[in-house]
């Protein structure tokens, strides 16, 4: 893995704890959770509106994404005010994930990788066999897939 890409991973799941921990030591988590979440925003929507270029397919995806991370953080804040820290971030970070791919599953009940990409699945049932794939054997897979 590259350096740079560990750090961001580190340093992403430093932040995360950090988050949680600080949360959960507030009085009013709704309030805290209110005051971060503006702060945020604020901060981060003009760099956003001076570069970001978002296709207008991809807005619906965009406000789905946005809507369930605020319900996340919604709970997240509620459960802090009832239970300790020790309970609510484990259930958390372990729940989020399964809730995450239940949904997507929910939305795409064709196999996911073959929504994604035909040949994806292909390509991890070769590495699932171990048989390493290389970029090369992905772009002729996916030609193949494609046909004449």
């Amino acid at each position: 893995m590259p350096l740079d890409a560990l750090a961001l991973a580190l340093g992403a799941a430093v932040l995360h704890a950090l988050w949680n921990l600080l949360l959960a030591r507030e009085r009013d988590t709704e309030a805290a959770t209110a005051v971060a979440l503006i702060s945020l925003v604020a901060v981060l929507v003009l760099p956003a509106v001076l570069t970001w270029h978002v296709e207008s397919a991809a807005v619906p995806y965009v406000l789905g994404s946005a809507a369930l991370e605020l319900a996340y953080v919604g709970l997240l804040a509620a459960a802090y005010r009832r239970f300790d820290l020790s309970v609510v971030y484990p259930v958390a970070r372990g729940l989020a994930p399964v809730l995450a791919l239940i949904l997507l599953i929910g939305i795409y009940p064709k196999p996911l990788l073959d929504r994604i990409d035909p040949t994806s699945t292909r390509i991890v049932k070769a590495v699932d066999a171990g048989h390493p794939v290389d970029a090369g054997q992905h772009a002729n897979l996916a030609a193949a897939a494609e046909g004449p």
